[in-house]
């Protein structure tokens, strides 16, 4: 479990600014990075992109996954 602080916070708004993810996906992803996650499963975010080369998004709905 990861408890959401201002060092979280202040992540996710990097994140929106260097990816363009919103606020709340900066969040699900910063959150993922502190919890040292390698992959990210999502139906929503972009497959294959890496997040500070240290977290993978990996997009259960990818057209070539189908």
């Amino acid at each position: 479990m990861v408890i959401v602080d201002d060092e979280t916070a202040m992540m996710a708004l990097g994140l929106r600014e260097k990816y363009g993810y919103s606020y709340y996906d900066g969040l699900i992803l910063a959150s993922a990075v502190e919890s040292e996650c390698q992959y990210l499963f999502t139906e929503d975010m972009a497959d294959g992109q890496k997040i500070w080369d240290i977290l993978t998004i990996k997009n259960i709905f990818a057209s070539d996954k189908l």
